[in-house]
């Protein structure tokens, strides 16, 4: 569904975060290595410290999202 939105709002460039963290949790390493380069594209200053400061409090991480941003190649 994420990537059938993506066709469809090509500008919208935040769940490519979710098609990076996916794809690193299905052990697919290029699938999410080539999510995170399209959202550095259109994103080039975003970085893991970034994200963790921007990213809502209530919202929990806990489960390894921003480690596995990292593994696929956003950068610390």
């Amino acid at each position: 569904m994420i990537e059938e939105g993506l066709r469809r709002h090509p500008g919208v460039l935040w769940p490519w975060r979710m098609v990076a963290v996916a794809n690193v949790r299905l052990g697919r390493l290029s699938r999410a290595q080539d999510a995170a380069r399209r959202l550095l594209e259109g994103l080039p200053h975003l970085t893991i410290r970034y994200l963790s400061e921007c990213l809502p409090p209530a919202a929990s991480y806990d489960d390894g999202y921003l480690e596995q941003l990292s593994i696929a190649g956003i950068p610390d």
